[in-house]
């Protein structure tokens, strides 16, 4: 007789038996009839009615993509990412209840509906778009003791979508310490918001430099010029020495230009050539050809004028002391002029022999290929010879510079 049988969506049927009548029906959502087969009886007269068998839609899974609940702003729309079980099933999507996906920072509530006659299913998640993360830097800017504060200004990366400055909403700068007209070194720190960003601030230096009484104009001048026995990576064979002396209380700045300027009648590496001049003074190098190269500094001295001091270096220059050849042996020696330097090559403590008169600390230096300057460390001082402890720097090679009213020497030594 005739019943109702209800199964789900994707479910099995196969046979379906009553009372031996086997019938093979579909098993998509809806209702269907069930239709006997032939049952024989020679006992009894069989009336056939249908039977109906309801299939009801199956739930599927669905799966939000983690990473796509949490994304940046990019200026273009952040639809999120879903996958269902079973696979391949259409899907509504709706960010706050619009179907349009959001393109600006904030918290949606995204809902995925599955769109399929067989299946049913729903399922909610919160979508958050941060701000996207740039970085603004300040400018380096300088001016002299006196004049008025300079306009201060800033460079930015991480701009999304062509976007630019214009979506600045403010920009602000703070100098540390807090300037009060005085000649030093500061600090700008940048401040800068924008609706869809957030910005990492990167600080720039205000250069003050002093001016009028007091102020000493930068001296320049070559200490050697170094012959190499082979080409450096640059292709170079010799290597000038500059030092200068800044002999006022701060830092001075000079940009490279025509106050300071590095010129030569062949080839020549400048990427060392400093702009900031600090207080007391400093070094660099400068790979050449062997051709004249001529190191020109104009700055500012007390009477308010420039003066320009030029130092030129060239293959006929004064040489760096070579005469130690380096070896394994730790008792070779250096000798210039009087002046006495062992162990060389040296691993702990050097001696600096001057020969006749007294050497003191205070007319030592030390610096390496680059330029780079190090701290005097004298453990000992016995008249005419000096004790340095050498066990603290880098292997590699040193100058040692002997500058008295008695010597102006520069000796190399290796550092084991």
């Amino acid at each position: 007789d005739e019943g109702d049988i209800l199964i789900l969506s994707g479910d099995s049927i196969g046979e379906v038996s009553i009372n031996s009548i086997s019938v093979i029906t579909g098993n998509t959502v809806g209702e269907h009839l069930i239709v006997p087969g032939a049952f024989i009886s020679n006992n009894f007269n069989v009336n056939y009615g249908l039977g109906r068998i309801t299939v009801l839609p199956d739930t599927a899974d669905i799966i939000f993509e983690a990473a796509s609940l949490s994304q940046y702003y990019d200026g273009d729309a952040n639809p999120v990412a879903a996958t269902t079980v079973p696979g391949n099933l259409a899907l509504a999507m709706s960010y706050d209840g619009d179907t349009l996906p959001p393109v600006y920072p904030g918290s949606y509530i995204v809902t995925a509906t599955v769109l399929d006659s067989n299946y049913v299913g729903t399922r909610t998640d919160t979508l958050v778009i941060s701000p996207a993360t740039a970085t603004v830097t300040a400018d380096l800017k300088y001016i002299y003791a006196g004049d008025p504060l300079p306009e201060f200004t800033a460079s930015f990366d991480g701009f999304v979508n062509g976007e630019d400055t214009s979506v600045l909403t403010s920009l602000n700068f703070t100098l540390s310490p807090a300037y009060s007209g005085l000649a030093g070194t500061y600090s700008i720190t940048p401040s800068a918001t924008a609706d869809n960003y957030t910005f990492s601030p990167v600080s720039g230096i205000f250069y003050v430099n002093p001016s009028g009484a007091g102020t000493k104009h930068i001296k320049t001048q070559l200490t050697c010029v170094e012959e190499l026995g082979a080409p450096d990576s640059l292709g170079f064979t010799y290597i000038a020495y500059f030092e200068y002396e800044n002999d006022n209380a701060t830092d001075v700045y000079i940009p490279i230009g025509e106050d300071n300027s590095l010129a030569g009648e062949g080839s020549f590496d400048g990427s060392n050539q400093p702009e900031d001049f600090h207080a007391g003074g400093g070094s660099w190098t400068a790979g050449f050809d062997g051709n004249k190269l001529t190191w020109t500094v104009a700055s500012y001295k007390h009477n308010g004028h420039k003066t320009s001091v030029a130092s030129q270096a060239s293959s006929s220059s004064s040489k760096c002391n070579k005469s130690a050849e380096f070896s394994e042996e730790n008792d070779i020696e250096a000798v210039d002029n009087g002046i006495r330097i062992y162990p060389n090559p040296v691993s702990g403590t050097l001696y600096l022999d001057s020969g006749e008169g007294m050497i003191q600390a205070k007319d030592i230096f030390i610096y390496d290929v680059y330029g780079k300057t190090y701290p005097l460390n004298v453990s000992g001082n016995k008249g005419v010879t000096l004790e340095i402890n050498m066990s603290g720097l880098q292997p590699g090679i040193y100058f040692i510079r002997v500058q008295s009213a008695l010597k102006n020497e520069v000796i190399r030594v290796m550092k084991q």
